[in-house]
């Protein structure tokens, strides 16, 4: 599934995680920002429930920059509409279908990255 013309990862960002970080030291900052960016999600999901605009990009922005983080194209492409609209008063906040299509996004990105060969070179 996509969710835009973007590419689902940037492959250069992910070459340059594979320099930074051992294998498992990649696995430990993946599985601490799958945790945070699911907590994101549920907040971004609740201020959007309460109409809490601060709250709610707040929330996306914090998901963006995971997103940028780990080289997740379409998730910070979406994280950045969610901001916008949050942050625009005269857009009606009818986010819960964006809210859910993060929430894809982030699995599939999540997926990608973690069976992607992240060793130097690949």
């Amino acid at each position: 599934m996509s969710f835009g013309q973007a590419p689902l990862l940037d492959p250069e960002r992910l070459e340059e995680l594979s320099g930074l970080f051992t294998p498992e030291d990649l696995a430990d900052l993946l599985e601490t920002l799958a945790s945070e960016v699911l907590a994101e999600l549920d907040q971004a999901a609740a201020a959007a429930q309460s109409d809490n605009r601060p709250e709610l990009a707040g929330a996306a922005h914090k998901i963006r920059n995971s997103g940028l983080m780990v080289g997740g194209t379409q998730l910070v492409a979406l994280a950045t509409e969610l901001e916008s609209r949050a942050r625009d008063e005269s857009i009606q906040l009818d986010t819960e279908r964006l809210i859910e299509r993060l929430r894809g996004c982030w699995k599939e990105t999540l997926a990608a990255i973690t069976t992607r060969d992240t060793s130097p070179g690949h």
